[in-house]
């Protein structure tokens, strides 16, 4: 039980931790259309861009927020499934 929840949680913190720089690019990339010169942005542009300007922080910009919010979201389904499963096993 707190077994299935610290195992989920740690889980699902690493993959945040591991695919959060991704998802600054993307979401960088969702916002701008153009560079200032008009030409079109590219997400190795916006990562080069974030490292020159912010260093490797950059990539961490609103990482607690997602975390507080993606992982006792998916503690929750996993003690969810693991007690709905134990009742239609008994």
């Amino acid at each position: 039980t707190w077994a299935v929840a610290g195992c989920s949680a740690g889980a699902s913190s690493l993959a945040v931790c591991l695919t959060h720089p991704i998802d600054v690019i993307k979401t960088r990339l969702q916002v701008l259309s153009t560079t200032e010169g008009g030409a079109r942005v590219t997400a190795s542009y916006i990562a080069r861009t974030i490292a020159a300007e912010q260093g490797a922080m950059g990539f961490a910009a609103g990482l607690t927020p997602r975390l507080l919010t993606i992982v006792p979201g998916n503690a929750l389904v996993w003690l969810s499934y693991e007690a709905i499963k134990k009742v239609l096993l008994a």
